[in-house]
C-alpha cells in the first residue's frame, strides 16, 4: 500500500516543477530535493554547491522544536555570529508556520547573502541555506524560488501521504 502511493507522488513531483533533474536525497536528513541546474552534491556539508559561482544550499534537521530554533534568530543573536540582519518574516508554510530570514555575512573578503528557511514541529526543525556571494545577485532567484517551493510541496505532499497512509 505505502510504495503504490510512493509511485504517484514521485511521478506528481516530477512534473510539478518541471525540471528533468531527478530528486536527490539530501545526506544525513530525510529530506529530498531537485538541484538547481549546476549543482552537486556538497561532500563537506548536507546539501548541494556550485563550485564556480561560490554558492551552496545546506540543509540541517535539528532535533528540536522549530519554535526554540526560530527564535534564536534575532538581529542581536545574528549580529554577534558575524551576520547582518536584513529581512525576517513569519509565512505560511502549507497552513503551519514557517520563517523566512535574509542575512549578509563577510568571509575571506567576500561578502555572502543567506536566504533561510526555518520549518518544523515540536520536535524537529528543518534549516534551509542558500547561500551564495553578494555580487552574485542573479543565483537568488535559481536558490530561493526554486528550493523553498519545492520543500513547501513537498512537505504538503508528505502531509498529505501520511493521512492518507493513517486512514
Amino acid at each position: 500500500m505505502k510504495s503504490n502511493l510512493l509511485i504517484p507522488l514521485l511521478f506528481l513531483v516530477h512534473f510539478a516543477f518541471g525540471q528533468t533533474e531527478k530528486l536527490t536525497k539530501v545526506s544525513g536528513t530525510k529530506c529530498l530535493l531537485i538541484p538547481p541546474s549546476g549543482f552537486v552534491v556538497a561532500t563537506t556539508f548536507s546539501g548541494f554547491q556550485n563550485a564556480e559561482t561560490g554558492a551552496s544550499i545546506m540543509i540541517n534537521e535539528i532535533p528540536a522544536p522549530y519554535q526554540s530554533i526560530e527564535e534564536g534568530f534575532t538581529a542581536d543573536a545574528l549580529k554577534a555570529r558575524g551576520m547582518t540582519l536584513v529581512s525576517k518574516q513569519v509565512i505560511d508554510f502549507n497552513g503551519s508556520k514557517a520563517t523566512s530570514i535574509n542575512v549578509t555575512q563577510p568571509a575571506n573578503g567576500i561578502t555572502y547573502v543567506k536566504q533561510m528557511l526555518i520549518f518544523g514541529d515540536s520536535l524537529t526543525t528543518v534549516l534551509v541555506n542558500g547561500i551564495y556571494p553578494e555580487a552574485s545577485k542573479e543565483i537568488e532567484s535559481k536558490l530561493k524560488t526554486p528550493c523553498f517551493r519545492q520543500f513547501m510541496m513537498l512537505h504538503k505532499m508528505k502531509t498529505l501521504l501520511m493521512q492518507r497512509l493513517l486512514r
